[in-house]
């Protein structure tokens, strides 16, 4: 309560909707929660809480299950975030165009559908419906290879996809769907599948894929490591390498696990665009072939990937790391074995993804994840229409 008294006045209508927060986030803590459990852990008197909760189950966002034979002057029924009225979406803008993921309030992946990259920019240029305005949602959150300021949401750079600056996707999507919808660095939004509820321990993932980006998870949320929730693909990790033609600098991670130099590494023609699906698979096959036997002009770019691995654990602690994403799941083991060759004083703590989602999904995934988790953060505020009532 205290941060809510500091930022706002304790009018009544302020009082309700903290409440129906605290009581929201309780349910989705503790699925099946009778109404006597909730009233100890919220503190809230018997007809606050039951007017509270008529209230939420009216507007669709609860459901009561009544299926058990109550005790004698016991309230009748548990509680349960309502997941036939609750939809979450979530977008990975990838090198191999946009990924939407539908979720529940529950965690429970529904439809995945794939879309033309080109053909989400034009609907923003063109004030379009995009392709999910016409479907029932609750919140949504797009995954960004980009620089953002956190505050603001103002996509600042990509060196990936420059075309995303200044589109205005974010607030085209809220726009055709009357619903909030958040950035998150797709680093993050990957780290956030690896976390899980209720941990205290922090998750770092470096996804490799077109470019390089870290993104972190724990229990205060997801955030990307690096300026502006951006990039570490210009980490210095070595003044004696190539020249990075975006930073200006020698020896830069880009500079070597950037897809145009992993192409050089493995002789294929330069000419080929490099932020298409094309050079990606192309890229990813050759490397897949040399799985086990890294030829010499490879070992540099695992070497760098290695050293960023080691800068990490210096920065954050001994922390998992988690290298993923659709070019890293294939260096993966050879990251490892550069590890092993080194000084044993610093060892960072390596792994392959442990949850389920495959690379391909996981960045939409964790983005539906943090719509989810935003929307709890921000209820009633971000819920669109349907809150309404409560005020």
């Amino acid at each position: 309560m205290d941060g809510l008294a500091g930022r706002h006045a304790l009018s009544p209508a302020h009082l309700r909707h903290y409440h129906q927060r605290m009581v929201l986030k309780e349910v989705f803590s503790q699925p099946g929660v009778s109404q006597a459990q909730l009233r100890e852990a919220t503190g809230l008197s018997r007809p606050t809480l039951a007017t509270i909760l008529e209230r939420l189950v009216k507007q669709g966002f609860l459901i009561r299950d009544r299926t058990e034979i109550p005790r004698r002057g016991a309230p009748v029924g548990k509680y349960f975030l309502n997941d036939r009225t609750l939809r979450f979406l979530g977008i990975d803008v990838g090198p191999e165009g946009m990924f939407g993921q539908w979720m529940d309030s529950s965690g429970q992946r529904l439809e995945s559908v794939q879309w033309s990259r080109q053909e989400i920019l034009q609907a923003c240029l063109d004030q379009a419906p995009l392709p999910w305005s016409g479907q029932a949602m609750t919140a949504g959150a797009i995954a960004v290879p980009a620089m953002f300021d956190p505050r603001s949401e103002v996509l600042e750079r990509s060196t990936v996809f420059p075309e995303l600056v200044g589109c205005g996707l974010r607030e085209h999507a809220m726009a055709t769907t009357g619903r909030p919808f958040h950035y998150v660095h797709n680093a993050a939004a990957a780290a956030l599948t690896e976390w899980e509820p209720g941990s205290e321990d922090f998750v770092v993932y470096m996804i490799v894929g077109t470019s390089v980006g870290v993104g972190y998870a724990d229990h205060y949320g997801p955030a990307g490591l690096g300026p502006h929730h951006g990039e570490v693909a210009h980490l210095p990790v070595g003044s004696a390498g190539p020249l990075c033609p975006i930073c200006g600098r020698h020896g830069c991670l880009e500079s070597w696990v950037g897809l145009p130099a992993l192409a050089r590494a493995v002789g294929m023609d330069q000419a080929l665009p490099w932020n298409t699906p094309e050079g990606l698979y192309a890229v990813r096959a050759k490397l897949l072939a040399c799985q086990g036997a890294w030829p010499p002009s490879v070992v540099p770019a695992l070497d760098a990937l290695a050293t960023a691995t080691e800068i990490l654990t210096q920065v954050v602690g001994e922390v998992p790391i988690i290298v993923g994403g659709r070019i890293g799941e294939v260096l993966l083991e050879g990251v490892l074995e550069r590890l092993s060759l080194r000084s044993a004083w610093l060892r960072p703590v390596v792994q392959p993804p442990r949850s389920a989602p495959s690379e391909r999904w996981r960045v939409a995934f964790g983005a539906a994840l943090y719509a989810r988790n935003r929307w709890l953060q921000a209820f009633p505020e971000d819920s669109g229409p349907s809150a309404e009532g409560a005020n």
